[in-house]
């Protein structure tokens, strides 16, 4: 998620159903159709879930689009039965 840090600065509380992360459970809990009060914990946050972009500083945006890439790899993808993959990285 790209969101402007002056008006989301971060998680906020993971137990608060009002926080940006609560919101964000919300959401996936809706994709997947299931309840988000029981299944909230299906969605999973990384230890350091925010990455700060100024302009004009090119080690935060290499930051950024190293993340960005990560997540986008095409190594680990199931590819070519038309179908959405819904997998996980396995470290």
């Amino acid at each position: 998620l790209l969101l402007n840090r002056d008006t989301w600065c971060g998680p906020g509380d993971y137990k608060d159903p009002d926080s940006l992360a609560g919101m964000i459970k919300q959401a996936w809990c809706s994709a997947l159709k299931v309840d988000a009060q029981t299944h909230a914990v299906l969605a999973r946050f990384p230890q350091r879930p925010v990455s700060w972009l100024t302009r004009g500083d090119n080690t935060q945006l290499q930051q950024a689009l190293s993340k960005a890439a990560y997540l986008a790899k095409q190594e680990t993808k199931a590819t070519g039965d038309g179908e959405r993959n819904f997998g996980c990285s396995r470290g």
